[in-house]
């Protein structure tokens, strides 16, 4: 039998603890790498995000890690987004082994109606946070009323308020969209991306796309 592969907490207090990656859907892991990881918190830091100050969500958790990273680091909640109810299951079981404190939810539910209900579900002392970050890594083959995963989120996103002072969203990206959409106009594609983002930082197979709120207007995709 194969050794389950496992992923390493980078910082903070849950430093160097292992997380077991979860076993493929229909042949895809949908694991983010540790250097998009790393990159991803390095670049919150960069743009002056203090993590006391800030809610976390991990859309698409899958193993949970980039959610524990965020709590290791010390962000002030983590909301965790799994519809898979073994991967959301295992996430639950390693914070209740892990990380002693109550600073974090996880919820059985499809990421685009998480985002479009995020507000009910914030407790009142939630709603002080002066900041909210959202990190998304779909399953880029997802596809809903003939949109591909990476417009139902841009529309996902623009149409959501969220009670926040700064609203980030941060999205994995493969770099050759082509592998994933072959039935899609890629470059459209790749357009709406990059004109909505405020900020892409390539990494080899993948690519950041650093969204703020305030980089939304109200024409339609």
């Amino acid at each position: 039998m194969a050794k389950q592969k496992q992923i390493t907490v980078i910082r903070g207090s849950l430093k160097n603890k292992r997380i077991a990656l979860p076993e493929p859907i229909h042949g895809h892991q949908n694991a983010t790498p540790q250097k998009i990881k790393e990159a991803l918190f390095s670049i919150l830091d960069a743009r002056g995000i203090v993590p006391e100050e800030t809610i976390f969500c991990d859309l698409f958790a899958g193993s949970g890690q980039v959610g524990i990273e965020a709590l290791s680091i010390g962000y002030s909640f983590v909301h965790f987004c799994e519809w898979d109810v073994k991967r959301n299951a295992n996430v639950i079981h390693w914070l209740k082994n892990h990380y002693s404190k109550n600073n974090w939810k996880i919820w059985r539910m499809d990421a685009f109606l998480f985002l479009s209900r995020f507000s009910t579900f914030l407790h009142k002392e939630e709603k002080l946070v002066k900041n909210l970050v959202f990190f998304a890594d779909p399953p880029y083959t997802f596809r809903r009323n003939q949109k591909n995963v990476f417009e139902v989120f841009l529309e996902s996103f623009r149409r959501v308020n969220f009670p926040a002072q700064k609203v980030i969203f941060m999205m994995q990206v493969p770099t050759k969209l082509k592998h994933f959409l072959p039935h899609d106009d890629v470059k459209q594609v790749e357009s709406n991306l990059t004109r909505r983002s405020e900020k892409i930082y390539p990494y080899g197979k993948n690519k950041l796309y650093y969204f703020t709120k305030e980089s939304f207007d109200e024409t339609e995709i």
